[in-house]
């Protein structure tokens, strides 16, 4: 509501039922799919989708998704935020609550995923070919921002920052094994595997498997 509030809309308010409604719209036409968003609410034979209609009326699912925001603009010092800044409460939530499974697999494999979105941003990418995964449980999700951002930090490769980063998050790393291709390989993350006891089991179609302990 603060957004709203910042932008002179001070009727704006939110309940937690109102918005569990806005959550299952979002949920349902993640797999319902419809050339146009407002064609939820159509009436029309061939269309009409009630369990949207009756849920929550156009105009006040728009509102929402107007004025909804993770984070307080005002609180954010020029060129301090990274290039998440405006999700990064949502994603360290995410991930909060995927670990409280605890990590039940034992083979874990580490990709990228690419996320539909049609609209113009710097850090949209296209890579052809790339599917969009929707299976398997998920334990951390981490943004990518660009190479220029993880390498200068610590100095080290894109693959490596993720790799170590994503084993961090294990509990008992030797009851696992980690599955990647070769955008995240190279001599440096082997070495510094081996390092920790990981041992390289194959190499099939440049998909490495670590066994880690």
């Amino acid at each position: 509501m603060r957004y709203a509030h910042q932008n002179n809309f001070h009727g704006f308010s939110l309940s937690s039922e109102s918005f569990r409604r806005f959550l299952g719209i979002l949920i349902f036409t993640s797999y319902h799919s419809l050339p146009s968003e407002k064609m939820y609410w159509c009436t029309d034979d061939d269309v009409d989708i009630q369990i949207v209609r009756n849920c929550m009326p156009k105009n006040r699912y728009l509102e929402i998704k107007r004025f909804l925001h993770f984070a307080n603009n005002d609180n954010v010092a020029n060129g301090v935020p990274g290039k998440d800044f405006k999700i990064k409460p949502l994603i360290e939530k995410l991930n909060e609550n995927f670990l409280k499974l605890n990590v039940f697999s034992k083979q874990l494999s580490i990709d990228e995923q690419m996320v539909r979105y049609y609209g113009g941003h710097f850090l949209k990418q296209f890579i052809k070919g790339k599917p969009i995964r929707f299976y398997g449980f998920c334990y951390n999700i981490e943004l990518y921002q660009g190479k220029k951002d993880l390498v200068e930090k610590d100095l080290i490769g894109v693959g490596e920052k993720v790799i170590t980063s994503m084993v961090y998050y294990l509990e008992n790393p030797e009851d696992h094994e980690l599955y990647f291709d070769n955008f995240f390989s190279s001599f440096r993350l082997i070495s510094l595997l081996s390092k920790k006891k990981c041992v390289l089991l194959e190499q099939p179609d440049s998909i490495v498997s670590i066994s880690v302990g």
